[in-house]
């Protein structure tokens, strides 16, 4: 027999206030689904150094954020979990928050310029090292310099040319994008001259 919990009028957030949440949460979501489908995206290590503080703050903001609506959430709901289950869930929900709050700042709000006003741009990265593995997801990563830690790996580049690059070695990549990140399509090596 299921039972139909309704939730009074006044205990419900604001549409606006869920609309606005619901938006930031898809926004922080994308650049994991998009690199999930094969869709790498690299924010610049300008933007990345120029949004850094604000990029921490708006995810420890976000990380209590997501803690107090599902603490709110649970107890709103009447859900009769374990203690166990609402520990974990209590101690995930933070963590998870920060990722997403980092993420919005850092790689979501260049991604949608990059998914919405983006051209053929170049941008220059130091490369930290090279890798020849065969991964299904990432295949011969080229480690970038000063990126989040999920999203700092060119992929999917033959090992002969990731081969030619060394830690400190210069790389321009190529894609559609802005100056605030790019969604690599080719790469080549920072020419000095």
């Amino acid at each position: 027999m299921s039972e139909n919990i309704s939730i009074p009028p006044s205990k419900t957030l604001p549409k606006w206030l869920g609309y606005s949440f619901g938006f930031l949460f898809i926004l922080g979501c994308c650049p994991a689904i998009a690199q999930k489908f094969g869709h790498q995206f690299l924010a610049s290590p300008d933007w990345l150094s120029q949004t850094r503080i604000i990029a921490m703050g708006f995810a420890c903001g976000f990380s209590v954020l997501l803690l107090w609506l599902t603490i709110k959430g649970m107890k709103i709901r009447g859900q009769n979990k374990s203690k166990f289950v609402k520990g974990l869930t209590y101690l995930f929900a933070p963590f998870f928050g920060y990722y997403i709050g980092f993420t919005i700042v850092a790689l979501g709000l260049p991604m949608l310029g990059a998914v919405i006003v983006g051209g053929n741009t170049e941008v220059t990265y130091t490369v930290t090292k090279f890798e020849k593995r065969r991964n299904r997801s990432c295949s011969n990563p080229i480690t970038l310099e000063r990126l989040p830690f999920v999203h700092n790996e060119l992929c999917n580049f033959s090992a002969e040319f990731g081969g030619k690059f060394k830690a400190s070695d210069k790389i321009v990549v190529v894609g559609k994008g802005t100056k605030l990140g790019v969604f690599p399509k080719s790469a080549r090596r920072f020419d000095t001259e």
